[in-house]
């Protein structure tokens, strides 16, 4: 660190999660300036985190910034950084990351036309797209076959497996599945 050849890995801010959350899925409103936004609608709307308020009466941070240590006006607005099983199970739930793989996963059916495709080819092509889009980075080996299998697995839990909507599920619940991936909450 001294010669700032690299630097310690940290969680990301609450604020930084959801926009990155948006960004990846394309919905992010990068409009500048405007008015301070009531924090709840932070699920409603797709601007910046920055433009909510954060006060320290009850409602005064949101719901995905309690969970991942958003500041405490109260003390300096200072953070304690924190990881708690209710983050993964945020980062799984919540309306907004629901939001954000379906936007993920229409954009790239729409792309690249294999919306109804579900051969091995298609699949390893959307593992491919999904980890460069949401981790910069390519899946190893081990990881592209782990989400194959995912992908098969949830395609089997759905009604009618070979339906259209059981393939764009199975898509959408593997993009969930890396959001919750260390490497998309941590910045290294």
């Amino acid at each position: 660190n001294t010669l700032l050849w690299r630097m310690n890995s940290w969680r990301m801010e609450s604020e930084v999660v959801r926009d990155s959350l948006l960004a990846v899925a394309g919905l992010l409103d990068l409009t500048q300036g405007g008015i301070e936004l009531d924090n709840t609608q932070a699920l409603i709307t797709h601007r910046r985190t920055l433009y909510y308020s954060s006060y320290p009466e009850s409602g005064g941070k949101s719901a995905l910034g309690e969970l991942f240590d958003a500041p405490d006006p109260l003390d300096c607005y200072r953070r304690v950084s924190t990881i708690v099983p209710q983050q993964a199970l945020a980062l799984t739930n919540s309306d907004l990351v629901r939001q954000s793989s379906v936007a993920i996963v229409k954009a790239w059916q729409a792309s690249s036309g294999a919306a109804t495709d579900d051969s091995p080819d298609a699949s390893d092509r959307f593992i491919d797209d999904l980890f460069a889009q949401v981790l910069s980075r390519s899946p190893s080996d081990e990881e592209r076959c782990i989400c194959r299998e995912t992908l098969d697995r949830q395609r089997q839990l759905a009604v009618d497996p070979q339906a259209p909507t059981a393939i764009t599920q199975a898509r959408e619940s593997l993009a969930r599945i890396l959001f919750n991936h260390n490497d998309f909450v941590t910045v290294r």
